[in-house]
């Protein structure tokens, strides 16, 4: 799977349940200590929240699912 720009994942809270909110992929930095994807997380009622989160994750299905 690969991470690209408006990639939109769900939170895997524990096997089939996710958490409300969604992240959607804005762009991407690297670090030395890693690649990680700038995301913002998107809340039922339309919030958003700026977060990083390393891009091995969220290739991870046990931690992220990709629903767009």
């Amino acid at each position: 799977m690969k991470v690209k720009i408006g990639d939109r994942y769900k939170e895997r809270m524990f096997k089939e349940k996710y958490f409300d909110w969604e992240y959607e992929v804005m762009g991407f930095k690297s670090e030395p200590y890693g690649d990680f994807a700038d995301c913002e997380r998107i809340y039922p009622n339309g919030e958003r929240e700026k977060v990083g989160i390393a891009i091995g994750l969220l290739e991870e299905p046990v931690f992220y699912k990709k629903v767009a």
